[in-house]
Parts: structure tokens; C-alpha cells; sequence
């Protein structure tokens, strides 16, 4: 079935596809938005996925991952208004600036009647000295929905090589792969460690 999307374009940034007998919706950017359920679908398929948290500067930690939450199948009425909340990806730090990393931003998605299906985001890795990466957000919703494991940062090496010699921060770990698109996509990976 195909259909055409509804969605505040002032505030989320909004794709959608045919796969097969499905529509596939996707929600990239912004803030805040509402969507409407088109005529004649009864159910949907929802991956909610949190922003991944920067890295920090100077060979610190990576940023963890954004949290999962998914279901399939979720019963649901025509014309029915989706609150949907898209967390921003994290800032990475840089020691030049001054600038420390940020966390991952929340993702979500609601309706009335229906418990939140919600995703955090990603924790920032620790500094140079320390250079352990963050870790991956976490997620909840309805009993019935599932929890994807979102990976950790890579670690950075946590110390000043000798001069002339170089070290490296290690790979980000875990991610979550899902064919809600049509294609398998992972989802979630941490980052890696600085150098």
C-alpha cells in the first residue's frame, strides 16, 4: 500500500519509500513533529533509535551509540497524531576550542492511549587521561516492545606517546542491525577512540 505523508515540515525532516507492500517513513532531523496515520493502515512496524554522543578530543573516548527500541505489528488506527521527537547526534570535543562533547539526544515516538517508545542518547567518552569510551544509550517502552543493544565508544589510548611515536584509541563496539527498511541497516554503533 502506498500513501502520501503528512508531516510539519518547520520542525522534523521526514523520507518516505515503498518497499514491497509497506511504506517505509523515516524521520532524520529536527526536534519535534506530528504525524498522521494514513487511511487504511491498521499497523506498524517502529524502530526508534537516540542520538549518538560525541567523542572526546585529544585522544579521549569515543561517544557511545543512541538506544534502540523496536517493535512489529503494533495496532493502530487511521488518523491517529504520532508525536515524534528525533534526538540530535552529539557534538565531538576539541582541545584547541575549549569545546567539551555532548550527549546524544532523546528520540521518541507517542501517541494518546500508548505508553512512549523512547531512545537516549549516547554517553561522551572520557578525556585524554582517562580516554575510556562512552556508552551506548538505553531504551524503554510497552512490555511487548524490544531493546536493541547500542555500542560503547572505542577508548583512547590515555596518554601522551613518546615523541616521534603515535598511539591509537581503539574501535567503538556493538551495533544493532534491522531490515524495518527494507535493507539490512545497523543501527547504534559507538565511535571510535581518539589518537
Amino acid at each position: 500500500m502506498s500513501y502520501a505523508v503528512s508531516v510539519d515540515p518547520t520542525t522534523c525532516t521526514s523520507s518516505s519509500a515503498v518497499d514491497g507492500s509497506a511504506t517505509v517513513v523515516t524521520f532524520t532531523s529536527g526536534t519535534s513533529c506530528t504525524w498522521n496515520v494514513p487511511a487504511g493502515v491498521a499497523s506498524v512496524d517502529l524502530l526508534v533509535v537516540g542520538g549518538g554522543a560525541g567523542g572526546y578530543a585529544d585522544g579521549g573516548g569515543g561517544g557511545g551509540g543512541g538506544g534502540i527500541r523496536f517493535q512489529n505489528g503494533v495496532s493502530v488506527s487511521s488518523g491517529t497524531q504520532m508525536t515524534v521527537t528525533v534526538g540530535s547526534g552529539g557534538t565531538g570535543g576539541s582541545y584547541k576550542l575549549g569545546r567539551i562533547p555532548t550527549v546524544g539526544g532523546t528520540s521518541s515516538l507517542a501517541w494518546t492511549g500508548t505508553t512512549t517508545y523512547s531512545a537516549t542518547g549516547g554517553a561522551i567518552g572520557s578525556g585524554w587521561s582517562a580516554g575510556a569510551g562512552g556508552t551506548g544509550g538505553t531504551s524503554s517502552g510497552p512490555a511487548s516492545s524490544s531493546s536493541g543493544t547500542a555500542g560503547s565508544g572505542g577508548n583512547g589510548p590515555g596518554a601522551c606517546p613518546t615523541t616521534g611515536s603515535y598511539r591509537f584509541g581503539t574501535n567503538g563496539s556493538g551495533s544493532f542491525s534491522s531490515t524495518i527498511t527494507g535493507s539490512t541497516v545497523t543501527y547504534g554503533g559507538g565511535g571510535g577512540g581518539g589518537s
